[in-house]
């Protein structure tokens, strides 16, 4: 009898290991993370034409802040060093039913960006744009703000 119970106990503890391990192992989802804090540029790089360039962003963009709200909501805050074409822009995001993609609405605005990396400490998003001359492909690293 006691090895019986002796038994019950030993499965009864590793079952409740298994079980409290469980969500810990559990990647959160892409928009836990994109949600989860605030994100600002580590890095930038585009190619144009088949020649790339890389580095970081100019100075009046180290301080921009992209937030995805729960509820949906975009903001681009350009901060205090504002470069010439910046402004506190809000609109409406999503991403596509695969979690690849994010899709930014601002005003008639649409901006489909690929997500070609996601973690708690880093993004990397990609997008292409194909203007009439050249194609460019874009490539940003956001890191966290705080």
């Amino acid at each position: 009898m006691k090895k019986l119970v002796m038994s019950a106990a030993i499965l009864s503890c590793f079952l409740l290991f298994l079980t409290s391990c469980k969500k810990d192992d559990e990647k959160n989802s892409v928009k836990e993370i994109l949600i989860s804090k605030e994100w600002k540029y580590l890095a930038v790089s585009s190619v144009e034409n088949g020649i790339s360039v890389h580095g970081d962003p100019k100075p009046c963009y180290v301080d921009d802040r992209f937030t995805y709200k729960p509820n949906g909501i975009y903001i681009y805050d350009p901060g205090q060093d504002i470069c010439a074409d910046e402004k506190y822009t809000e609109g409406v995001w999503s991403l596509s039913s695969d979690e690849k993609q994010i899709i930014i609405h601002i005003g008639t605005t649409k901006l489909t960006k690929e997500i070609s990396s996601i973690s708690q400490d880093q993004i990397i998003l990609k997008s292409v744009l194909q203007p009439k001359t050249a194609k460019i492909e874009l490539t940003d690293v956001f890191a966290p703000a705080n």
